[in-house]
């Protein structure tokens, strides 16, 4: 191979195979006459054919030393160009591309990645309301915990209302019923962006009778600059009560049953009987007018006042029941006491066709009842003798 063939050869491209080029086999150097210039190179002092002179630069701009146009590097030897080192070529086709590690997942790994991240999506969003606000139960919590634990200040800041006024209405809620103890627990809260809906159950431990009172309450809230606040009503505390109401107890009595004869004849007879009593709503002082009250007819004072107050205040409350010979003897010094009043009615209570045999009747401030030591109840009565007993 020449050196000419040797240069077309690096033009057609790198040679197949994994063994380096095979270089061209070297001509014997021929050996210089007398005195004269090896082949190829101009006597000294002269320049070659083609007027550059040895060790310049040839016309085409290639150094000396290089590949001159004609081919044959500079130093009469004529050598095949050293092709560079390549990477070994796999089989197949000329043109396929060297192959790279890639990772490829399948349509079912890829369909599994995209449900896992749409789940962890669905649990973020479900954890923080999907960007809405924070949860109302711990407001809701708090405020029922405040109102039950009697701190009606902190309640009340919990609120949008003025807190002075919602400060006294809490207070006042339950102790107008003359309420031992209150027991609230939070029920279901549903929330709704920035507004939400809270629902209690209200236990309460009533002093009359050690009755118990138990109601579903519910009330609005919204969330202002990230705090959740009671939307305050009246209804917050019962849900029939509006504004200028509060709750009130009425306690009633079925009737005496009655005595008959054996002929089915009732041997009690209606008479004449008074109502001593006050319209709560019109006392100036109710706890004077309690104690003066007591004081006539030897009641207990504080059990009266928790009676009036938790009354309804525009409905008569009768506070004893006389015959008529005790009314009369008892009016005198009633009649000073603020704010009493009294309902004359006829009922089936004092008289009787055989007293002997059916007996007495006693009212609320009998001695057969504080004996017994039962609490103060207006409207209760109790047998003293006879079938009545």
């Amino acid at each position: 191979m020449t050196a000419r063939s040797g240069e077309r050869g690096s033009h057609a491209g790198p040679p197949r195979g994994h063994s380096l080029p095979i270089p061209a086999p070297l001509s014997a150097p021929v050996p210089p006459p007398p005195g004269g210039a090896p082949p190829g190179e101009a006597p000294s002092g002269e320049p070659p054919p083609g007027g550059v002179p040895s060790g310049g630069v040839p016309p085409g701009g290639v150094p000396s030393g290089g590949v001159p146009s004609g081919g044959v590097p500079s130093g009469g030897e004529t050598r095949a160009r050293r092709q560079p080192r390549r990477p070994p070529r796999s089989s197949g086709s000329r043109h396929r591309k060297p192959s790279g590690r890639r990772t490829r997942l399948s349509r079912r790994q890829r369909m599994v990645a995209v449900l896992v991240l749409a789940v962890g999506l669905l649990s973020i969003g479900f954890a923080t309301g999907f960007g809405s606000e924070a949860s109302a139960e711990p407001t809701v919590q708090a405020f029922l915990l405040d109102w039950q634990q009697g701190k009606y200040a902190q309640a009340a800041a919990l609120t949008t209302g003025d807190a002075r006024q919602v400060t006294a209405q809490l207070a006042a809620a339950y102790t107008d019923l003359d309420a031992t103890n209150t027991f609230l627990s939070m029920g279901p809260v549903a929330q709704h962006g920035n507004t939400a809906v809270a629902s209690f159950k209200a236990t309460v431990d009533l002093a009359q009778g050690g009755h118990q009172w138990t109601y579903t309450g519910r009330f609005w809230m919204t969330a202002k600059s990230g705090q959740w606040l009671v939307k305050w009503a009246p209804s917050v505390i019962n849900p029939r009560l509006g504004p200028g109401d509060r709750l009130a107890v009425l306690t009633t009595f079925a009737p005496r049953a009655q005595v008959e004869d054996s002929a089915g004849r009732p041997l009690v007879t209606k008479s004449t009987d008074y109502h001593v009593g006050v319209y709560p709503g019109r006392l100036a002082n109710v706890a004077r007018t309690a104690a003066g009250f007591s004081r006539i007819a030897g009641l207990n004072g504080q059990q009266v006042l928790g009676q009036i107050r938790a009354a309804p205040p525009q409905v008569f409350l009768s506070l004893l029941t006389l015959e008529p010979d005790s009314f009369r003897s008892l009016w005198p010094g009633l009649d000073k006491v603020p704010g009493l009043s009294y309902q004359q009615k006829t009922e089936p209570l004092f008289e009787s066709l055989a007293a002997e045999v059916v007996g007495q009747v006693g009212t609320e401030n009998s001695d057969a009842l504080h004996a017994e030591g039962a609490a103060y109840q207006p409207g209760e009565t109790v047998g003293l003798s006879g079938l009545e007993r």
